[in-house]
């Protein structure tokens, strides 16, 4: 009797086992099928960032927390008029338009920066104005890991607006000032010798 008691007791410990590693086993194969998905998701969706970074119509950079590029698409080479392995790992600490640091700067400390203005070129030395746009990269922890740049080359748009502005300040015949611009400039003069007190 006490025999049957205990062959009954392990039998039921056996099954017992069976299950808690049935459980277990069926556990670890969800969970190895999740990591799958979120692994196929996840590259998945690396691929399309990719995608679009590298055939975005605007240039794009990456850059890390200590200001250097990480990677950049083909348009961005293509207006720098430099080459890849010049541009990645550039330190732009170093650049000389320290408000285009600044606008890097800014993302890296968690912001969005901008800067629009002149830029010169230190592959090609070609003098260019742009629009850039930057924005914090996070990791899980909201962390900020590097940032992502938005370059946009306005030269062309630059060069016209200033062109019709000169066309409408100058006469087309001689390129002499117009009475447009004599009256604009005389009235600019009164308002500050007035401000100076010279005449009344």
């Amino acid at each position: 009797h006490y025999i049957a008691l205990l062959v009954t007791l392990y039998f039921i410990m056996l099954q017992y086992m069976a299950q808690k590693l049935n459980h277990n086993y069926v556990n670890a194969v969800n969970s190895m099928q999740l990591y799958r998905k979120k692994k196929n998701e996840l590259t998945q969706s690396e691929q399309k960032f990719e995608t679009i970074f590298q055939n975005v119509p605007i240039g794009s950079f990456l850059y890390d927390k200590d200001l250097i590029i990480q990677d950049t698409n083909q348009e961005f080479l293509n207006f720098l008029g430099a080459p890849r392995e010049f541009i990645v790992g550039l330190d732009m600490k170093k650049l000389d338009n320290k408000k285009v640091v600044s606008a890097l700067q800014t993302a890296i400390d968690g912001a969005s920066g901008a800067y629009e203005g002149s830029y010169k070129t230190k592959y090609a030395n070609k003098d260019i104005w742009v629009i850039i746009n930057t924005n914090p990269l996070f990791n899980a922890y909201h962390e900020v890991t590097g940032a992502v740049a938005i370059v946009m080359d306005i030269t062309k748009r630059v060069k016209q607006e200033k062109n019709i502005e000169h066309q409408a300040n100058h006469d087309a015949l001689t390129n002499i000032p117009n009475r447009m611009n004599l009256l604009r400039n005389t009235n600019r003069e009164i308002s500050r010798y007035k401000r100076h007190d010279i005449i009344c």
